[in-house]
Parts: C-alpha cells; sequence; structure tokens
C-alpha cells in the first residue's frame, strides 16, 4: 500500500513524547536559553513572492485564507522552476528520513541518476528510519563530521543543543529580505513558516512547511447505512450513538468491523477536542494567565465523551496500544483493509490514495470526509498548527564557503518545487516509463515495486511547497467533501500563543509529562479510574513539570 510522504508519525510522535504531551507543537523550539525571547518580530522575514498555480489543473478556488491548494486534475504542461542545475559536479552529503524501504544503489537506481544529472551533484544521503532518526542524529552531531544537509527536527533537545553550539549555518544574511528571490522556490514559502520556525530572531533552516490544518477525519458511509444512519450526524450527541451502532455491526461485508482503530491523541481525540471547542494546547485566560488544555472544563468534557465511547464498544480491544506512534502503520493498514469505521490523517492522502485503497480493498465500502459536529454549548474549533515541521539545516562548516552555501540552497530550492512544475512532477511522480506514464494529462502509476521504492526512499529530504492536494479522475468525486471540510477546519483554528517561545522546561520535561498524559487517559477512557480523578492527573501533571514550563513561557509572554 503507498503511504503519504510522511503520515507514519505525528509531529510529537517522533519527538517520542507520547500522548496528549504539551510539546514543541506548543512551545515552539527546545533547548534555547529559557530567559531569552524568541525575538521573531525583530526577524527581517524572506520576502514571499509565490510562484504561479500549475497550468490548466482545475484549482479550486476558495474565499478561505491559509487554505491548501486543491486541485481537481492534473496539470496540462508543465515548467521548469530551476532552469539551471545548481551543483558544481561535487558531492553533496544528506542526513534524511527514509520513510520507506531503502532504494538501489545509484548504478541501479535510474531516479538516482536522474537526481544526479537534475542538481549536477553526487548525491550522497544518510538514510535513517523515523523511529531510530533522532537517536542517530546525536551519534552524527557527536561525531564532528555533520552532512552538507540535515533534517532535523529543531524541538528536540539534541537538535536545539546543536543549534546553541553553532553547528548549523545561521542563513539569516543569505536569506533575509529581498536575498531569498534568488532561490524562488524557497520565496514561495509563506512567511509564518520562516517566522515560527527562527531562533531568537535568526534564520538556522529551510522550513518544512504545514497548512493552517494538517489532517482531517474520515468515515466509513456504507458502515453509516448499516448502522441506520442516512446522513453526517448533526451533534455530538448523534455522533456518540452512530459510532456505538456501528460498533455493534460486529461484521460487515464479510470482515470484522470496530467504530474506531486506536485511542491516538492525534486520531479520535483531536477530532474529539475540536467538537468540544478545545483549539490550542495553550490559551490565555482574562489576565493573561497560560492555562493548559488539560485544565479546561472542556477536557473533561472531551475526557468523559471518548469514555462513553468506550463503555459503548467503538473501539478495537486493542486500542491503547493501536494508539501509540509506534503501531500507527497497523492503524492504517486495518483501516486500509476496511476494519474501521473512522480514520483520522493527512488530507493529501487521504484524498488521493487512502480513501481509495479502503474502498478498493473491500467490495462496497465507501468512504467520506467527516464533518465534526459541535458538542451542546461548544462552538467547533480546531488547532491551528504551529505552520512548520523541522527545518533543513546546513553544517556551518560547508556554509564558510559562499560558493558552497549557495549551491546547497539551490539544492533545497529544487526540493521546494511547487506542483505544476517539471521537478515536483520527477519527484512526485518519478520518471515517466519507468514510474509512470501519460493517460491525456493524468499520471498513472505503472505499480512497480522496485521503481515505486528507488523513488519514494530518496524523495524526501524536507523541503517542500506549500501543501497542495492534487484529486485525479478516480478521486475528483471528493472535492466537495474535502472543501467542506478544510474550509470548516481553516476558518476555526486556533493559534497557540506560545508558538515561536523555546523553553528548556519542555526539552527536560516534555517526555515524562508526554507519558503522564498518556497513562492518566488511558486509565479515565478505559474505566479503570473514574473521571473525577482528573484532578489527581492535573495536581501529578502541575508537580511532574507542567507549572514549571507554565511559568517558563508566562515569563517569555510577559
Amino acid at each position: 500500500m503507498d503511504l503519504p510522504s510522511r503520515p507514519l508519525l505525528s509531529r510529537r510522535g517522533l519527538l517520542a513524547l507520547g500522548a496528549m504531551t504539551l510539546t514543541a507543537a506548543a512551545c515552539g523550539t527546545e533547548g534555547s536559553p529559557s530567559s531569552a525571547p524568541s525575538a521573531t518580530a525583530a526577524l527581517p522575514l524572506p520576502t514571499h513572492k509565490p510562484q504561479p498555480a500549475a497550468k490548466g489543473a482545475g484549482l479550486v478556488e476558495s474565499a478561505v485564507p491559509d487554505m491548501p491548494q486543491i486541485y481537481t486534475g492534473s496539470p496540462a504542461e508543465y515548467w521548469t522552476s530551476v532552469p539551471k542545475p545548481p551543483g558544481r559536479g561535487g558531492p553533496v552529503t544528506t542526513f534524511q528520513m527514509l520513510w520507506f524501504a531503502p532504494p538501489a544503489a545509484t548504478g541501479a537506481n535510474p531516479v538516482w541518476k536522474k537526481l544526479n544529472a537534475d542538481l549536477n551533484v553526487q548525491y550522497t544521503p544518510t538514510l535513517v528510519s523515523p523511529d531510530s532518526y533522532n537517536d542517530k542524529l546525536a551519534t552524527v552531531l557527536a561525531g564532528g563530521k555533520i552532512p552538507d544537509l540535515l533534517f532535523v527536527q529543531d524541538q528536540v533537545a539534541v537538535a536545539a543543543q546543536a543549534i546553541e553550539a553553532g553547528a548549523f549555518a545561521d542563513l539569516t544574511e543569505a536569506l533575509a529580505g529581498d536575498k531569498v528571490l534568488k532561490y524562488p522556490n524557497l520565496a514561495n514559502l509563506p512567511a509564518y513558516g520562516w517566522k515560527n520556525s527562527s531562533k531568537n530572531g535568526r534564520i538556522f533552516g529551510i522550513p518544512h512547511v504545514d497548512p493552517a490544518i494538517a489532517n482531517g477525519p474520515t468515515i466509513r458511509t456504507d458502515l453509516m447505512r448499516a448502522a441506520g444512519y442516512s446522513a453526517q450526524p448533526g451533534s455530538a450527541e448523534e455522533l456518540l450513538a452512530m459510532l456505538s451502532d456501528i460498533a455493534k455491526l460486529k461484521r460487515h461485508h464479510g470482515k470484522d468491523v470496530w467504530a474506531i482503530g486506536g485511542l491516538g491523541t492525534y486520531q479520535i481525540q483531536e477530532t474529539v477536542r475540536w467538537m468540544h471547542g478545545l483549539g490550542a494546547d495553550w490559551r490565555l485566560a482574562d489576565g493573561g494567565k497560560l492555562v493548559s488544555f488539560l485544565e479546561t472544563d472542556e477536557f473533561a468534557e472531551v475526557a468523559g465523551y471518548l469514555a462513553k465511547l468506550w463503555q459503548a464498544g467503538a473501539f478495537h480491544p486493542d486500542a491503547l496500544a493501536l494508539g501509540s506512534d509506534k503501531q500507527r502503520p497497523k492503524v492504517k493498514q486495518l483501516w486500509v483493509e476496511g476494519h474501521f469505521a473512522f480514520e483520522f490523517d493527512a488530507h493529501p492522502w487521504l484524498a488521493s490514495q487512502g480513501m481509495t485503497q479502503v474502498e478498493e480493498h473491500t467490495d462496497g465500502a465507501a468512504v467520506d470526509f467527516l464533518i465534526p459536529p459541535p458538542a451542546a454549548g461548544r462552538t467547533l474549533k480546531a488547532r491551528h498548527t504551529p505552520g512548520y515541521w523541522g527545518i533543513v539545516a546546513i553544517s556551518a562548516e560547508a556554509a564558510k564557503d559562499p560558493a558552497r552555501l549557495e549551491e546547497l540552497l539551490g539544492v533545497c530550492d529544487y526540493f521546494a518545487a511547487p506542483y505544476g512544475t517539471k521537478e515536483e512532477l520527477f519527484l512526485g511522480r518519478g520518471i515517466e516509463g519507468y514510474n509512470y506514464r501519460l493517460d491525456g494529462h493524468e499520471v498513472v502509476d505503472l505499480e512497480d515495486d522496485q521503481a515505486t521504492t528507488n523513488l519514494q526512499g530518496l524523495r524526501w529530504l524536507g523541503p517542500r511547497a506549500p501543501q497542495y492536494i492534487s484529486l485525479d479522475r478516480k478521486n475528483s468525486h471528493r472535492k466537495d467533501g474535502l472543501v467542506e471540510q478544510l474550509e470548516l477546519l481553516t476558518k476555526t483554528a486556533e493559534t497557540d500563543p506560545t508558538v515561536g517561545l523555546v523553553s528548556k522546561v519542555q526539552s527536560r520535561s516534555g517526555a515524562r509529562l508526554g507519558q503522564l498524559n498518556e497513562d492518566w487517559r488511558n486509565k479515565i477512557v478505559s474505566g479503570r479510574s473514574p473521571l473525577t480523578a482528573i484532578k489527581d492527573w492535573r495536581e501529578e501533571w502541575k508537580k511532574a513539570g507542567g507549572e514549571e514550563l507554565r511559568q517558563d513561557l508566562q515569563k517569555q509572554l510577559g
């Protein structure tokens, strides 16, 4: 089964902070001096100059700001955004994530050969799986021989410490203001990506930008109908009843079915949070005091709602284990195979691959985007992403040579090519005749496993254009549900007031707080502890570092 470009782990999953953790999505970066403000207001941001939309691809117009581009067809023609290879013929070393099986070596890999030719470099990556990525990054940094380009989770302590220690180049002078226009695809990146990923007013990497809403829920409409529901629920109580009734089906289309797979923080829990008006992890109360989501009445309602779903048998029997980041691939596989009614994932993958895969694996299956209904007395409120998901840093040693720095920024510019360009067509779909064929203007995968592996293993360096969603003929009917959900969630997205702040407390206490929150959540939802125990949970959270974290962030807010 095909997977999205990076759906296996949530942002926090890579940080290994567990469920319901108070993480860098709320706190920006970690490891910098906690007494220092982010100073992002003083940052001379790179000039934003949008690249053209894909030609003839049926761009969906939306009046809602911060929506990703949605296309209902394939480009009629592709244009070149990097007319001259940026490289000088020598090696370019990288440290990057390997989301799939390892690609074949250069000599047996046409994709690698073309990448070398397009860039005019000897592309030499170190490919590391997500589950061991940060441990191996620590080893590389400790060894002192740092690759030219590295994708780093700048919220992780080891990466933040490396930035402080000067391991990565300060790119501010090379990219601020109109200087970024030398790299048109980097100039295409939105200002919020640069601002939110900056460190105390300086740029230390190319942001991997995210839209305001990166993920959304789906529902099996055939299971809805089998349970007696002809339309999506209009309230939280109706959704609870519908999922409970789906759970009673037990089997459908010859397969064991459950309403929900895992009790994951960024699966059903995220949707239930939105329904109860709980967007950002931190909010400012009257008087300017920071309040954690954990301390709100809305979160107590979320925990109670999830407990009711548990009591109704809506979850898979292994829901607690399936809710972990490590078992996320298993949940996706079971969903694709037709066993779950509910799924929550990245919109581009859902709309172009995932939903179709479910329908192809199970006769009679049908999947639609779920419109989250509000809880009684609450207003729907989604959580705005921090706007970026890690950075691509450049070795400080390599950047000492201005020509070398220009070369490496040019490589990043190539990888950030937008939809509708020849570069993105290659990085996204591969080589015509090897990875795909053209049916008119539509790109059709040749479904050669080795060719797919050779592409997927190399294309993810980290820089990318702002997110887009492309619907081919097979998926064009999903447009209305996709647009309705995305516009609703984007309009209601709440931005965390602590985004852009830095905290050593978070680096020191985040993993412990995350595990504490996951343990308490699992106990209360599964009925091993009463809902009233949330009071004890909050007290333990404060003592375990939550109160210290609040004070640190509060001090920086002023």
